[in-house]
């Protein structure tokens, strides 16, 4: 079984924060921060590297496991974030 570099998922991290940092500068400069842009933004990253890993460890097993592994992983990852997103939105419209 092949192992999953490292490499492209730093890769992948570095351009992440670097476009992350970009873009709170512009929701700085746009004055829209809130708590719930940051916990938003936490989640959505957190789903972007858990669904690259993912990818990666289906094409590492080379099987025909492969898109079962892939579509239940973004499947399950969709079923999780999406709650948590609708309560970021709407966190602050409660309290």
């Amino acid at each position: 079984m092949k192992l999953i570099s490292a490499k492209p998922l730093l890769d992948f991290l570095a351009l992440m924060a670097i476009f992350t940092f970009l873009l709170w500068i512009l929701i700085a400069l746009a004055g829209i921060g809130s708590h719930s842009v940051f916990y938003a933004w936490a989640i959505v990253a957190t789903n972007a590297v858990l669904g690259y890993v993912l990818f990666e460890y289906g094409y590492a097993i080379k099987s025909p496991h492969f898109f079962r592994t892939v579509l239940l992983g973004q499947a399950m990852r969709l079923f999780l974030s999406q709650p948590l997103l609708w309560h970021s939105r709407f966190s602050e419209w409660w309290n």
